[in-house]
């Protein structure tokens, strides 16, 4: 195992245990252990668990993933497909139709939280995109689980809530948190979360 002292500064911040990792040539090999959380940001994975955190670039060639956010790298894990895999993560599991349903929030006006320009309607909606493998912080329609829906841009109990349904021929990109789409059918729907009134005024 390289020293640590040798390793570059973003891996000797990260939330690391059991680490092993070869420094060659200037690149990091990760070959065993457990990421907790940090940001990757090149290298070769090779195997070990990432439990959370960010990946930047580098090439995953195998392992565990089980949380965190993929941004930008090249998957090579033949066993598992990584679009596919990191929808599931957040719910997004294609039936015999090929389709998968997610959620998306808005004000209460429809108006989008993060873009105030875009109006959420009923039916198909279709927006302008950047080309699929860009990363999910990129041009599209944005949509996640209904948990995160409700919590992503902070709780507001005044939001709208939507489901989006979509196809794989939509889906452009996933980073384990939310999908980023050319477009998908969407409806308005009730928060399932929120107490009534008179419940959630009562004190314990």
């Amino acid at each position: 195992m390289t020293d640590r002292s040798k390793w570059p500064q973003w891996l000797q911040d990260a939330d690391t245990a059991d680490v092993v990792v070869e420094i060659v040539g200037g690149r990091v090999y990760w070959q065993g252990g457990t990421w907790r959380g940090g940001t990757w940001w090149d290298g070769t994975w090779l195997g070990g668990t990432w439990l959370g955190g960010t990946w930047l670039g580098g090439t995953w060639c195998g392992g565990t993933w089980l949380g965190g956010t993929w941004q930008v790298g090249d998957w090579q894990d033949k066993r598992i497909d990584r679009l596919l895999f990191m929808a599931s993560l957040i719910g997004a599991n294609f039936d015999e139709h090929g389709e998968a349903v997610l959620y998306r929030s808005t004000l209460a006006n429809g108006v989008g939280r993060y873009n105030d320009q875009f109006r959420q309607t009923a039916g198909r909606v279709d927006v302008e995109y950047d080309p699929a493998g860009r990363g999910t912080c990129r041009r599209g329609l944005h949509a996640t689980s209904m948990g995160l829906a409700l919590t992503y841009f902070g709780i507001d109990p005044t939001a709208e809530l939507w489901e989006a349904r979509f196809t794989r021929d939509d889906l452009l990109d996933c980073d384990g948190e939310k999908v980023r789409l050319k477009g998908a059918t969407c409806r308005r729907i009730e928060w399932p979360f929120f107490k009534p009134a008179s419940e959630s005024a009562e004190v314990d």
